[in-house]
């Protein structure tokens, strides 16, 4: 496993998301694939909830996990994301209003990595399970339900500002080493520091936001894009 600072990316990942006022579990989903057991022993040796499922039908693995661990509202942040603020998980869980909405996501204007997060309740992730049948609904889990807005309320959350060029979820070593910087700089009070103070923080650096240039983006847009062009969307 990747590792930041000495401490695998996984546990900022899980730590952040526990840091979220609204959340009561933090469940990490890998797979039954031999090289993802390290995960599992990782999360079993300290005391991290883990499920294990397919590798290819994602969708499936986050359904089963929620249906064993009995959640009733499902919140998707991604391992790449050490850096995910906890209080954006909370804006968006305040965003389902009550069940007003059926699906909330940040939109692009976050920075990526950040205030990357998806929200979907129990009842609206079982019925993308049932009923998404094109690869691309089952490997991204979430697809299904927005590419479908005639089926589900959905409610995008923005940014006060465009930061969509700042991309800090770990796909590759300058992506590392920033979020190493930032976590160095910024936690050593602990892991609670904010879009705003991480934003903050690129600006008194610039050669660390220097460092992320060229690097695109991933999320919803992206996703739909490229599953269509390998037939996995319509």
């Amino acid at each position: 496993m990747m590792k930041i600072l000495g401490k695998p990316m996984l546990w900022y990942s899980v730590a952040r998301a526990k840091a979220a006022k609204s959340i009561s579990r933090v469940v990490v989903a890998t797979t039954t694939e031999e090289r993802d057991r390290p995960i599992f022993d990782y999360c079993t040796k300290n005391g991290i909830d883990c499920y294990r499922g397919s590798e290819q039908d994602v969708l499936d693995r986050y359904y089963q996990a929620a249906k064993i661990f009995k959640a009733d509202t499902i919140v998707r942040v991604t391992s790449d994301c050490p850096l995910v603020d906890p209080n954006v998980i909370d804006l968006a869980l305040k965003g389902l209003n009550g069940g007003k909405y059926d699906y909330v996501k940040t939109g692009k204007s976050w920075p990526n990595g950040i205030g990357t997060v998806e929200i979907a309740g129990f009842g609206v992730l079982e019925r993308a399970w049932r009923d998404a049948k094109l690869p691309g609904e089952r490997e991204h889990v979430m697809p299904y339900i927005y590419t479908h807005p005639e089926l589900f309320k959905i409610k995008t959350i923005d940014y006060k500002k465009d930061c969509s060029g700042i991309v800090l979820s770990v796909d590759t070593k300058p992506q590392l080493e920033a979020v190493a910087k930032i976590i160095g700089a910024l936690g050593k009070g602990g892991l609670s520091f904010t879009t705003a103070d991480i934003l903050a923080y690129l600006k008194k650096n610039p050669a660390v936001l220097k460092s992320l240039e060229g690097i695109g983006r991933r999320g919803p847009e992206q996703y739909i894009r490229d599953m269509k062009g390998k037939g996995k969307l319509r």
